[in-house]
């Protein structure tokens, strides 16, 4: 269909796989408004917008007479009555001109704001809303190779065979059966869409403040939403590309700890959590804010080769721990 695309796993001669992507939506927001007082150029195109999950806002700003002045900037504040800073969410360069691009994978409203755009203190409004749709979308099947288009011999359905030892459920009663004629329908359903409503780190974790939560390797957190499977093997929770081990699982409530031994995680960089279910999906993100699903994982040194060395130099030290890939290279490092 024309909002979803399947991205291929593999191929082969009488088979391919491939796992459902949304494709996501970029929407341009330009100072081309009018401003009352001030003319064009003072305000944003768009001042309110609702958009999905998973789309892009695209800032763009040219001033035509500009000054040292005289410069426009996007920030995230609290609320439609604030203009400073709200200390954690996305923010820009102040320039004459420039641009700047937000991916927004979290539900809810999110406010912003400018700078002063010049001494007297005019500042650029406004709100974006990200919604999960609630209607069910049926796409009609297309598969083609190069410009050849794929005949379809429509069949009864065919059951979903296990993945790694996990035996998935395809229960589906809760969609309405698509009119099928000529081509296979795929529906994505409101109810076969998980979501995450809280993050909340049981063990393993560092301070934690505004900018998201620091961890240690071998964190447990807790995730609390709806739509989650009750069966163990089909709750798959990652954070960034490496898996979090889960622990206990009901429909509303998943655990897991983060053990690192599939995929090293950059460290003190920020790196989304992502629950998904054995078929449904991905879950929507729907948590108060997008620093609550935001970890970095923090540096954690457990020994070291040696404690004593020549006063010349030369010693080949090794240190050993947890979460030391540095984010940029060994330059970063300083021992």
């Amino acid at each position: 269909g024309e909002e979803f695309e399947c991205m291929i796993a593999s191929c082969t001669d009488t088979e391919i796989v491939c796992k459902t992507q949304k494709k996501s939506s970029k929407h341009l927001i330009t100072n081309s408004g009018r401003h009352p007082t001030f003319g064009p150029g003072y305000v944003w195109s768009v001042q309110e917008i609702t958009i999905a999950p998973g789309d892009t806002i695209n800032w763009i700003w040219n001033l035509q007479v500009a000054s040292d002045d005289t410069k426009i900037s996007v920030h995230q504040v609290s609320d439609s009555t604030l203009d400073e800073y709200d200390g954690v969410g996305f923010k820009s360069m102040r320039s004459a001109n420039g641009r700047f691009s937000k991916t927004f994978t979290n539900t809810g409203t999110f406010y912003y704001s400018s700078e002063p755009v010049f001494q007297d203190g005019l500042f650029m409004k406004g709100v974006i809303h990200v919604v999960a749709p609630t209607e069910d979308v049926s796409s009609n099947l297309k598969v083609t190779m190069s410009s050849i288009e794929a005949i379809q011999e429509i069949t009864d359905e065919i059951p979903i065979p296990p993945k790694e030892g996990c035996a998935i459920s395809n229960d589906l009663s809760c969609v309405a059966d698509a009119e099928i004629t000529d081509t296979y329908v795929f529906t994505t359903a409101h109810c076969l869409t998980p979501s995450v409503t809280s993050v909340e780190v049981l063990s393993g974790g560092a301070e934690s403040n505004k900018t998201g939560f620091y961890i240690y390797n071998g964190a447990k957190l807790s995730i609390s939403g709806t739509g989650f499977s009750s069966e163990l093997c089909e709750n798959v929770i990652k954070i960034g590309d490496s898996k979090c081990v889960v622990e206990s699982n009901t429909d509303t409530d998943l655990s897991c700890t983060i053990d690192g031994s599939d995929v090293s995680l950059y460290s003190l960089s920020d790196h989304d959590i992502q629950v998904s279910i054995l078929n449904k999906g991905n879950a929507v993100n729907d948590v108060q804010s997008s620093l609550d699903h935001s970890f970095k994982l923090m540096p954690n040194v457990d020994s070291v080769s040696a404690t004593s060395g020549s006063w010349a130099g030369g010693n080949l030290f090794k240190i050993s721990g947890s979460g030391l890939l540095p984010d940029g290279g060994k330059d970063t490092v300083l021992v």
